[in-house]
């Protein structure tokens, strides 16, 4: 890596690259790059380490502006001419370890980073740590706080952004984390109603090869605060899901994972929700579930997102706030087969058809035969009716799903009908309480039991 993302990489880990002001720290520092690239098994030649030295106004500095003196002597290398950072090489013949300037963009090394011990006054106590791409790669995807780094990395990648017109856009690729960026750096009230990012339109590198991914990011203008003169910034970055991600949950998210970050900071719950897109094979087995990413509890989480099918392929996510977010998706093997269904479906008709056939002749017991005509025989022919109607509606309207007014009309009546038997219950109740007490009815009575039962 370059010498700018060699200090990027260090600061995610609230670090920089390594000082060595004194012959001691340089030997400790060496030491450390034999002893840990021994381990990792990777082989000293050809291999650069960046330190935390540059120049500046014709004199060597190490970073934080310390005008402390270079412990080694700094060689222009022929090779890449005549630059203001340095590196580390060592010599496999002499065993010895030799400094250079360099270009700091288009010379690539390794970074050696660390870690300061005290406060910030006691920036004379470092302990160096070696950082290589064969290994820091995964050990930063396997962090806590790995979502934060992708967020505060983008939104540092939108701040830098030109701001010499109302709106800038961008893409970018950070290799070290492995995310691909969308930048927004622009004034809110030049944007009119919601910001809509096509992810395949605007990150054109990202070559999906199956479903599974983030396809649209939907982020209404009304949750971006006003500070900074109405200018924002927003970060939405695509990554592949962390091994500890996958980890964490029992069902499987989706390959890729989407961060959405807006600075100035929104916090608390969003006046309008961010809806977000993703590309699902969707089928009866699978049952697709949004969430985000909690990167305090390492889970993934589902309160305050919810989950709509958009349609038979898409899957759409509606949050209330920011952070990092996927779909889940729970295999479900209790399905029943076409056979099974098919015998259930004539079970459920046949027997319903036996029971409305039974309360028809019921009610028209009631109602016919002259001495059931009493105040518990009216109760029965109710309660008998109001069961023969949810029977029917439910015998001739229960696959009619595909009209929506329709379905809601039979859903309204089924419940309706169902609770008119309970009501019907609860007044025989009160009729057989009444006989056992001798209490004697009035004809008013009837009316009252009307009102309650219907």
């Amino acid at each position: 890596m370059s010498f700018y993302d060699a200090r990027s990489f260090c600061g995610y880990q609230k670090s920089d690259l390594v000082l060595m002001s004194s012959k001691e720290m340089q030997k400790d520092v060496e030491n450390l790059i034999l002893n840990e690239t021994r381990n990792l098994g990777i082989s000293l030649t050809d291999k650069a380490f960046w330190i935390g030295l540059y120049k500046a106004n014709h004199e060597y500095r190490w970073l934080q502006n310390l005008h402390l003196p270079p412990s080694n002597k700094v060689i222009p290398d022929t090779s890449y001419g005549y630059y203001p950072c340095v590196i580390m090489r060592f010599n496999v013949t002499d065993r010895s370890w030799s400094w250079f300037s360099v270009n700091c963009a288009s010379v690539k090394a390794y970074p050696v980073c660390r870690r300061i011990i005290g406060s910030k006054q006691e920036n004379s106590t470092m302990q160096p740590s070696l950082s290589t791409s064969s290994s820091t790669t995964q050990d930063i995807f396997m962090k806590n706080d790995y979502d934060k780094m992708v967020e505060a990395a983008g939104l540092k990648y939108a701040q830098d952004l030109p701001v010499n017109s109302t709106v800038v856009t961008s893409r970018l690729h950070n290799k070290m984390l492995g995310v691909y960026y969308f930048l927004m750096n622009g004034l809110k009230e030049s944007i009119k109603g919601t910001i809509q990012v096509n992810i395949q339109e605007r990150i054109p590198q990202l070559n999906f090869d199956s479903l599974g991914y983030p396809s649209r990011v939907e982020v209404p203008i009304s949750v971006i605060p006003k500070q900074f003169l109405g200018r924002f910034r927003m970060a939405i970055g695509i990554y592949e899901t962390t091994p500890l991600q996958i980890q964490s949950s029992n069902t499987p998210p989706l390959k890729y994972t989407l961060s959405c970050a807006i600075n100035p900071y929104v916090t608390g719950k969003l006046q309008e929700p961010v809806i977000f897109y993703f590309r699902i094979e969707k089928n009866d087995k699978v049952e697709a579930k949004c969430v985000y990413w909690g990167g305090n509890t390492s889970n993934w989480d589902s309160d305050g997102v919810d989950t709509e099918i958009f349609n038979e392929t898409t899957i759409k996510c509606i949050s209330f706030h920011l952070t990092s977010f996927s779909v889940l998706l729970q295999f479900n093997n209790n399905t029943i087969s076409e056979i099974h269904q098919k015998i259930l479906s004539v079970i459920t008709i046949v027997g319903l058809s036996i029971s409305l056939a039974c309360l028809i002749l019921t009610f028209v017991t009631f109602t016919a035969i002259r001495q059931f005509h009493s105040f518990r025989g009216m109760v029965h022919a109710n309660l008998t009716a109001s069961m023969i109607i949810s029977t029917c509606i439910f015998l001739f309207g229960i696959q009619s799903t595909n009209n929506k007014p329709l379905c809601q009309a039979i859903a309204f009546l089924l419940h309706y009908t169902f609770l008119a038997s309970f009501s019907w219950m609860l007044v025989e109740g009160i009729v057989t309480f009444k006989m056992s007490s001798f209490w004697l009815e009035k004809v008013s009575s009837a009316i009252v039991y009307y009102i309650i039962g219907w």
